[in-house]
């Protein structure tokens, strides 16, 4: 009974990590447009907020399945008596073939989260780089503005009209 659990969890967690990886090799791709994005001259802020979206979406449904994958990992752990879910450890006890799948998705799971975290640290230098680009610019505009203002005459009121008070 407790190896057909083991089992079960093991072949389910694989299916959910299978399919967490199909969501994030979508994040992936999102994350390539999001780096064609800010390679341009202007950086298109609509389109750029809106892959940002897309990912924050992807996000909160990944998050549901690491919920259901917990509750597996707990069913597996008290089925078997352990302290912390290891599929080291488990692997020790048992030669199944959800091992392996398990293993495997992990696997790949692993090199597709490798491969968005680059991209996001890339991603990231350049939104620095245009933002620090953008204040350089607003700074110029600004300074040159004052320069302008403090050369320029005051308005001069021809019509100006002194009253004495003190009569």
């Amino acid at each position: 009974m407790k190896e057909n659990v083991v089992r079960l969890g093991l072949a389910s967690i694989a299916r959910e990590y299978r399919e967490q990886a199909e969501v994030y090799e979508r994040m992936r791709e999102l994350a390539l447009e999001q780096e064609k994005c800010l390679q341009q001259p202007e950086v298109d802020l609509d389109l750029l907020m809106a892959l940002l979206d897309r990912r924050q979406e992807m996000i909160g449904a990944l998050e549901e399945r690491n919920r259901h994958i917990g509750l597996l990992k707990e069913e597996i752990r008290l089925a078997l008596g352990i302290d912390e879910f290891a599929l080291g450890q488990i692997a020790a006890r048992f030669d199944f073939a959800e091992v392996e799948e398990l293993a495997e998705s992990i696997g790949r799971l692993s090199a597709v989260l490798a491969e968005i975290k680059d991209l996001d640290r890339k991603n990231e230098q350049a939104m620095r780089h245009h933002i620090k680009e953008t204040a350089g610019k607003l700074e110029r505009i600004h300074n040159s503005r004052k320069a302008r203002k403090a050369y320029q005459p005051g308005l001069v009121d021809k019509d100006g009209v002194f009253i004495d008070y003190s009569k």
